[in-house]
């Protein structure tokens, strides 16, 4: 069928039949208990904007004004799959958008209103039009990346290490799109406009949304992505990463009897415990290798083996690095203009003895992260495909 011709056959069977269950208070609760906070999505199927009204409506008086912030005016409407949807039809979307985004705000108008933008390669006309269309209609410009992807027959995304160091570099990809999309918002409307990355993950081809990817590998690009999303904070205000478990690379795996945290899991705790709300602005010198082509990731000549983020917050200064390089470990000197480093600093390390390294149920701290104290002295040598954060308290 279609769906397999895509997606390919699952390893596990797929079920059971979603009955709904979970619904609107049970997801509300898990945001409670998690410290989440909690974003929805207004489905577009239905043609009048009165139920998207009505639920928000429901959220307020149960929860209160602004429970959920933001809401999502339709998922991917450029994508022919949604129901109803307006599938290569941008004007459809802009009168759409405007529609239910009255009804939404009339119902609370504490709500920030996010517009569903499209590839920024693949897609030029869908964002120009609604950028023009909605302007400043929507508080966020939805964007949605997968890196690499492509369908099961041509994607051909391997175990090599030209292919490992692509991944890696997933982050430098994003950043680029974000530029672009930003260019083309100040173009046309004379301003930017604040991203929401509401979508996005190491994915290779489709089958990974139901034959998951658990390797350290991908939890590597994934610390590149965080590290673009510092880098680009003056414009990605919110980030969310598809999905929780069993799908695409995802932090948690389970089956009835088990669960497994994979090394995303760790990278994931790693960035959320230790960084800081300021980001810090980091130059970097080191050598560099080149990466190829790998389906929606272009070809990298000199990509820099490391890969440096840095924050501050609760006076404490956090430098995270990734140590692209898969044999061998890689000595920095480590400089800090306005700030003398302490004798003794906390490093977190998230590594194992090759890229592929995935836990399980027979070891499932094979890939975990590992925390000691050490006298830096300046110099530190980061171990190969790493993901390391220097924590020094009191900057």
């Amino acid at each position: 069928c279609l769906l397999q011709r895509f997606f390919g056959n699952p390893p596990f069977r797929v079920g059971p039949m979603e009955d709904n269950r979970f619904g609107t208070d049970e997801f509300m609760e898990l945001c409670r208990a998690t410290g989440a906070e909690p974003s929805i999505t207004a489905s577009l199927g239905p043609a009048d904007p009165g139920e998207s009204a009505a639920w928000i409506a429901y959220i307020r008086d149960t929860y209160g004004p602004g429970a959920v912030p933001t809401w999502s005016v339709g998922n991917e409407q450029w994508n022919p799959i949604e129901p109803n949807g307006c599938a290569l039809r941008p004007a459809r979307y802009v009168e759409r958008f405007h529609r239910f985004a009255m009804a939404m705000r009339d119902a609370d108008p504490e709500i920030k209103l996010i517009a569903s933008s499209a590839d920024v390669e693949m897609m030029p006309r869908w964002n120009r039009e609604i950028i023009r269309g909605i302007g400043e209609s929507m508080d966020f410009l939805s964007m949605h990346i997968y890196m690499p992807v492509g369908l099961p027959l041509v994607s051909r995304v391997g175990d090599s290490p030209g292919h490992y160091l692509a991944i890696t570099a997933a982050g430098l990809a994003l950043e680029e799109q974000v530029q672009r999309m930003e260019e083309l918002a100040d173009r046309l409307l004379g301003k930017t406009i604040p991203i929401a990355f509401d979508e996005w993950n190491i994915l290779g081809p489709l089958r990974r949304f139901v034959d998951p990817w658990q390797s350290l590998r991908e939890a590597i690009g994934a610390a590149g992505v965080i590290h673009a999303f510092h880098r680009q904070a003056r414009f990605i205000r919110i980030a969310a990463m598809f999905a929780l478990l069993n799908s695409a690379s995802p932090p948690i795996m389970t089956d009835r009897d088990s669960l497994v945290r994979t090394p995303m899991f760790h990278v994931l705790r790693m960035y959320r415990a230790l960084t800081g709300s300021v980001t810090v602005k980091v130059e970097t010198e080191c050598p560099a290798v080149d990466a190829p082509k790998l389906v929606n990731l272009p070809v990298r000549r000199s990509l820099p083996i490391l890969d440096v983020s840095a924050t501050l917050g609760d006076g404490r200064l956090t430098l995270f690095v990734i140590n692209r390089d898969y044999r061998e470990a890689m000595e920095a000197e480590i400089d800090i203009s306005g700030c003398t480093l302490p004798r003794t600093v906390g490093v977190h390390t998230i590594a194992a003895r090759e890229y592929l390294e995935r836990n399980s149920d027979a070891r499932p701290e094979a890939v975990a992260e590992r925390v000691t104290d050490v006298d830096l002295k300046g110099v530190y040598a980061f171990p190969p495909c790493s993901v390391t954060a220097i924590v020094m308290d009191g900057a």
